[in-house]
């Protein structure tokens, strides 16, 4: 170590010389250990020494001691290198055998348990490095190792180390347990059907354990552990539950095993158990069949579940006393289910054999049916039936009708009632029995049904009759039960009427006599008040009247009483001498009058309605007025025609008094006055004309 200088002389070709002077400065190489510390830990100085400070290179052994661990785990020491040179210093690590003697020479260690990183490379000038100490065991015990570092940067030449580490480490095997150690099933446990039972796995080791379940699958029993594999780690416990399903009846005994990773043997636990043979599952708790009609059958569906991972066989029969029909037919009765299926059986129940008490009374049906498996485990459901005669009756056997009248539908309401708690099929039959069959239709709603237990049901009957009479011999209607032997029978008799129609004048002093008479002093020329004639149909069938004057009928078909008029309220109103249509209420009356009196007979008789409808048991008013153009006495007949009766005459009384012949000047049968003005005496014969106007059909002779 030390200052060395060098001088250097340089000369050229054109004679100038330079002089220069090398100095450079030498050291020793100096490392050392500057402490050692876990990963997560503070550097630890406390104890080690000052780097040696004289120039030659330092060799120490210092000791490194490791946490005890698993096989396969890993425990780390950190160990810092001071570089006490200015100079960066390559290097390299070297692991050996530990030395046995003195004169021993180190030995490669090949299958070490340690590993240094970074292995080789460059210590930093005037620092600390710092190295990475793995300890990794594969299996159990201790384990020494020597870990050189050799200042240089090759291998190949030998070198003396300049730190020696003297490694050492513990490995233990885990330890880890089951609890419980062994199950064993209380009792007995059903084949084909999943038992659960709590496990733990308990870990005492130093470190972490990753667990895995063997699944057990054999003939007669599957286990598996749920979950199968899983972590727990030190001084944890680890929760699983184990899942027994025996597959056949006996005695199950299996060493379950659970894998440890890095663990050379496996745990066991024992499981111990006493399967038996598992009964099929019948998907209802009881066959209830209800009412049923005795001499029929019902049929109802079994579902036979196998909740088993196997098929099963089995065989369905009825259970009876000694000497006693059954009554149970099953479809199939034997058979074989498949695993986690199920299979549909028919069972009918036939009372053919069932015996009855009185009519009307049921008997209850009891029995039991059993379902029995190859491995003899046996399911058994009770079958329930009532068996009964369905009766049915009619709360009135016979229906009177009154009012009735012919070709009139007319509703009446019976009631129909079952006797028994069956239900019962009713049909009415359309055919019609009896010496009344011919006189009447009778159809009767709803024709069919359903009469529920116990229960009543109202029907209408509708009637229409053809015939008139008081006492018609009875129609027969026949109603079909279901399960009756004899039917039930419906007695149908009426009071049958025919149509009536009434006729009275309104207003009139003689109640007994109908006839329309408008008095014997009717102005000529002046209609009379109108008289009414009231028709009155007492019956419920409605009808139609054409009413008709035989003689003095009106010369128009139909008389409108009212004039077109452009504006409203015609007749009401001041004439308008612009509009050619405006005419006065006396004109438009006049011209009404005229039309009707143009059958040249001197009097009309106008009938308003002239047709009428008549409803059911309505009463109606008919209008008749009288007009006259020449005085008379007039007689007549209103003659009524209703169909399907005879016609009705009316007679018509009318007296008209007054002279055709009038004065155009004042259009009156009064006095009229004709002037002939002022005139000097024996002025001469002065003349005036006047106008006569014969308002009657027939000519007039005029006498002064």
């Amino acid at each position: 170590t030390g200052e060395f200088t060098y001088p250097i002389t340089i000369s050229c070709n054109n004679g100038d010389v330079v002089e220069l002077t090398l100095i450079g400065c030498c050291e020793l190489a100096c490392v050392g250990v500057a402490g050692i510390r876990p990963p997560t830990g503070e550097l630890n100085t406390e104890g080690w020494s000052a780097p040696p400070t004289t120039n030659d290179i330092t060799s120490s052994e210092e000791q490194v001691l490791f946490d005890a661990v698993n096989p396969c785990q890993s425990a780390y020491q950190i160990v810092s290198i001071r570089n006490h040179c200015h100079l960066e210093l390559p290097y390299y690590w070297s692991l050996y055998r530990p030395i046995t003697g003195p004169h021993s020479q180190p030995v490669p260690s090949l299958h070490t348990s340690y590993t240094i990183e970074p292995q080789s490379g460059l210590l930093t000038a005037d620092s600390i490095n710092e190295f990475l100490l793995t300890f990794t065991p594969m299996q159990p015990g201790h384990f020494t190792d020597d870990a050189h570092l050799t200042l240089g940067n090759t291998e190949a030449i030998e070198l003396i180390p300049s730190i020696q580490l003297h490694l050492a480490g513990m490995c233990e095997e885990y330890d880890v347990i089951l609890s419980p150690g062994c199950v064993v099933v209380p009792g007995t446990v059903q084949c084909g059907t999943d038992h659960s039972y709590r496990v733990k796995v308990v870990n005492a080791s130093l470190s972490s354990v990753e667990y895995h379940w063997q699944e057990v699958c054999e003939d007669n029993v599957l286990i598996k552990v749920e979950p199968s594999e899983g972590h727990v780690v030190s001084g944890g416990v680890g929760h699983c539950e184990l899942v027994l399903r025996p597959l056949q009846a006996g005695d199950v005994t299996v060493d379950l095993r659970c894998n440890i990773l890095h663990c050379s043997q496996p745990l066991i636990m024992c499981v111990r158990a006493t399967a038996v043979a598992v009964p099929l599952v019948l998907g209802v708790p009881s066959l209830i069949y209800g009412l049923i009609p005795n001499g029929t059958s019902k049929t109802l569906q079994l579902p036979v579940r196998n909740d088993t991972e196997f098929p099963i066989k089995f065989h369905l029969h009825e259970t009876v006393p000694p000497n006693q029909l059954g009554c149970l037919f099953c479809v199939p009765c034997d058979g074989e289910v498949p695993a986690h299926d199920t299979v549909v059986c028919s069972i009918k129940c036939d009372t053919s054999h069932q015996p009855l008490g009185e009519v009307g009374t049921h008997s209850s049906l009891r029995t039991i049916l059993s379902c029995t498996t190859e491995l003899g485990a046996e399911s058994c459901v009770q079958v329930l039936a009532e068996v009964q005669s369905p009766k049915v009756c009619l709360r009135s056997c016979e229906l009177h009708v009154d009012n009735a009248y012919i070709n009139i539908p007319m509703d009446h309401i019976i009631s129909l009632h079952n006797m028994t708690v069956v239900p019962a099929q009713f049909t009415w039959k359309e055919q019609l029995f009896g010496g009344g069959a011919s006189y009447c239709s009778v159809r009767i709603t709803p024709s069919s049904g359903l009469l529920p237990p116990r229960g009543s049901c109202d029907l209408t009957v509708s009637t229409v009759w053809n015939t008139e009479g008081e006492d018609l011999p009875a129609a027969i209607l026949c109603c079909d039960v279901e399960g009756m032997k004899d039917p039930v029978l419906l007695s149908v008799t009426g009071h049958v009427h025919k149509l009536s129609i009434h006729y009275a004048v309104v207003d009139s002093p003689c109640e007994q006599q109908c006839y329309l008479d408008f008095g014997s002093a009717n102005p000529l020329g002046v209609s009379p008040h109108p008289l009414y004639l009231k028709v009155t149909n007492d019956t419920a069938i409605p009808t139609s009247l054409i009413a008709t004057v035989m003689h003095f009928s009106s010369g128009l078909a139909q008389v409108d009483k009212t004039v077109e008029s452009d504006r409203s309220s015609l007749l009401t109103v001041t004439t308008n001498l612009a509009n050619p249509k405006s005419v006065s209420d006396k004109t438009s009356q006049s011209v009404v009058a005229s039309l009707i009196l143009s059958n040249r007979k001197g009097c009309s008789f106008v009938v308003t309605p002239s047709v009428l409808e008549i409803p059911a048991r309505s009463s109606h008013l008919i209008e008749v007025v009288a007009y006259s153009d020449m005085w008379g006495v007039y007689s007549d007949q209103l003659l009524c025609q209703v169909p399907g009766l005879a016609p009705v005459s009316i007679p018509i009384n009318y007296g008209v008094i007054g002279c055709p012949v009038l004065f155009p000047t004042t259009a009156t049968c009064g006095s009229t006055i004709v002037r002939f003005g002022s005139h000097p005496a024996d002025s001469g014969l002065v003349r005036r004309t006047v106008k006569l106007k014969n308002t009657s059909p027939c000519g007039k002779e005029l006498r002064h």
